[in-house]
């Protein structure tokens, strides 16, 4: 939800909660376990608020990217279209993994530097 937030925070033409929206309608389409969301039903489900279609696609794109728990087969890099479908899972993806080995490989650089 957090990295949704700042999503929201950065762009202009989301002042309605849009990406919280779709990260819980996303999680409850993910309900039972294996189901996902449509695109098309996501858009009909924020569309409420009429956000900027421009921007919504937008941070849609920048929350599949960065998302931890979105579906690898379902995430996006910063080129591609929109996923088709979305579904959270109950395990990390691979975003999740590359940034705590990141994170990882900056602790133990800045532990190393102060042992020096």
């Amino acid at each position: 939800m957090g990295r949704a937030r700042q999503i929201q925070t950065d762009s202009v033409g989301l002042k309605f909660r849009e990406m919280e929206q779709a990260v819980f309608a996303t999680f409850l389409h993910s309900q039972p376990i294996g189901q996902s969301a449509q695109t098309a039903e996501l858009m009909v489900l924020l569309g409420a608020t009429r956000p900027d279609k421009i921007e919504l696609e937008k941070g849609l794109k920048q929350w599949s990217a960065c998302s931890h728990w979105l579906d690898d087969r379902f995430s996006c890099t910063t080129g591609d279209p929109l996923p088709t479908a979305w579904r959270l899972e109950n395990r990390p993806n691979l975003t999740q993994m590359h940034d705590e080995a990141r994170l990882a490989a900056w602790r133990s650089r800045k532990l190393a530097a102060s042992v020096r």
